[in-house]
């Protein structure tokens, strides 16, 4: 019985004249062609366009083969790639060269297949930004502009890293987003209201309180106003003495 072989182009079966020498070129190679002119296109493709066909042979691989390290968030979810883009001819007629060396194909729904429709060349920062789920970037919406941190940072002529810096500490959008805070006059910097419990005094969930004649305040409370030491009620209280005796028990000034 003749072998067939699969042609690692055009993807057809062949039945070759010296079946020997291509099993042994499939063993060395790991492929092998049905023509001479499979593998010169093969050859051509690698040479002219070398990035767009490391992207499509990655996408394949990514839709395609379990053992594939990014399997699991492609072909393991169901992402697959159009049935006329086995073939890279067709993909580079669909999608055409890469206008930069640096971009990757894209697809611009995250929960869609790899097809013509759906996919574009970008950055690998606007893949970024395109991603779902808990990779998503977040995005902030201010005089109807919505923009990631990195492109506002680049609009106000800021750093990523100092404008996430005024967001962690809660400054609202419109002075997060101001660009006079660069201003290397300081009368003209722009400065951050207060936070409005500071220097005051905190009940937390934790404070132990009691209470006294009708009046119930915090230990520390009681403490400052009676001029006690920072812990003493505590102490007090473990002696035996009563709340009245706790609080009312006035240090006396030598």
């Amino acid at each position: 019985m003749q072998t067939t072989f699969l042609c690692g182009f055009c993807e057809k079966t062949f039945f070759p004249n010296d079946a020997a020498a291509v099993r042994y070129r499939l063993k060395q190679k790991g492929v092998v062609y049905c023509s001479k002119a499979c593998a010169f296109s093969k050859h051509g493709a690698l040479k002219q366009y070398p990035g767009e066909y490391s992207s499509w042979t990655s996408m394949k691989q990514r839709c395609n083969n379990p053992k594939n390290t990014h399997y699991a968030r492609y072909g393991g979810r169901g992402i697959k790639c159009d049935v006329s883009w086995e073939r890279f001819e067709n993909f580079l007629l669909d999608m055409g060269e890469k206008p930069d060396s640096k971009m990757e194909i894209e697809r611009i729904d995250n929960n869609g297949n790899y097809c013509k429709e759906n996919c574009c060349w970008a950055t690998r920062k606007e893949q970024t930004r395109n991603r779902g789920g808990k990779r998503a970037t977040r995005l902030y919406t201010f005089n109807d502009k919505t923009m990631c941190i990195s492109d506002w940072a680049k609009e106000i002529g800021l750093t990523p890293q100092s404008l996430q810096k005024r967001l962690n500490k809660g400054w609202p959008l419109e002075l997060a987003l101001n660009p006079e805070k660069r201003d290397g006059n300081p009368s003209k910097r722009v400065i951050c209201n207060d936070h409005p419990t500071k220097g005051k005094k905190i009940r937390r969930a934790t404070s132990k309180y009691i209470t006294v004649d009708g009046v119930t305040k915090t230990y520390s409370e009681w403490e400052l106003e009676k001029g006690l030491s920072k812990g003493l009620i505590s102490k007090r209280l473990s002696q035996g003495c009563t709340p009245y005796e706790a609080v009312m028990n006035i240090v006396k000034k030598q």
